[in-house]
């Protein structure tokens, strides 16, 4: 799904310390904004692509969501020094938990930093290196460089809000660039959150548990989870 490659394609996979980013002892800004990713790809039949979406940062927990998408992603700190992650299928309007030790069993690793900013600082202090300062909507930016595990990398970093503002990355696939359009006070957003009208919540453990439920089925469809009983009918059968 875009969506997954979008914010996976960005994941570094670096400890998280499970606390926010501070900039100095200065606690960043809660912010809603909207961001252009256009990818450019160099690979044959391989199509290249533009996307808009949404990205909402309160101080513990992250929401992300591409426009016009059927799912979004939200990560938050669990008090315990860990990350939980949710999976939200808003034409169900159902959310899916992770726990963080749900996440380790899947393999899965969330990092807070980059969920946070975009891109983990511990990466961009320790695998980039500063290369001037850029204005970008009216900001002076700090430009950092460089390359890891064969990838070309070039952020536009705001230390006040640990927040990237543009962020490019080469590879051998092709060229992701995303850029920053608005930014605004997460009490003053623009944008309509639609988890907040009222979704349903259920643990990725007990999904089992109610695999027979249509709305449960199309989303263990959606996420490529097998039925585990063979008298169920249509009920299990994938939408088409």
């Amino acid at each position: 799904m875009l969506l997954r490659f979008l914010f996976f394609v960005f994941l570094i996979v670096i400890p998280c310390k499970g606390t926010a980013p501070s900039a100095g002892g200065v606690v960043p800004p809660e912010l809603a904004c909207q961001f252009e990713t256009v990818f450019e790809s160099k690979v044959q039949n391989q199509p290249s692509f533009k996307s808009m979406w949404r990205f909402w940062r309160a101080t513990e927990e992250v929401e992300s969501w591409q426009v016009g998408s059927k799912e979004g992603e939200v990560a938050a700190l669990d008090g315990a020094g860990g990350v939980h992650f949710r999976r939200v299928f808003h034409p169900e309007r159902t959310e899916v938990f992770y726990s963080a030790m749900e996440l380790k069993v899947l393999g899965i690793t969330r990092d807070w930093g980059q969920s946070y900013s975009l891109v983990a600082p511990a990466f961009l202090k320790e695998k980039l290196a500063p290369t001037g300062t850029e204005v970008l909507l009216d900001t002076t930016l700090e430009k950092y460089e460089g390359t890891e595990d064969g990838r070309k990398w070039m952020v536009l970093w705001s230390a006040r809000e640990q927040l990237a503002y543009q962020l490019r990355v080469e590879s051998e696939r092709g060229v992701s660039t995303t850029t920053l359009l608005e930014r605004y006070p997460l009490e003053k957003q623009p944008w309509e959150r639609l988890r907040k009208r009222g979704y349903n919540s259920i643990d990725f453990a007990d999904l089992g548990d109610s695999e027979t439920n249509p709305v449960i089925r199309r989303i263990m469809n959606r996420l490529g989870i097998s039925c585990s009983h063979k008298s169920c009918g249509g009920v299990c059968t994938p939408q088409r």
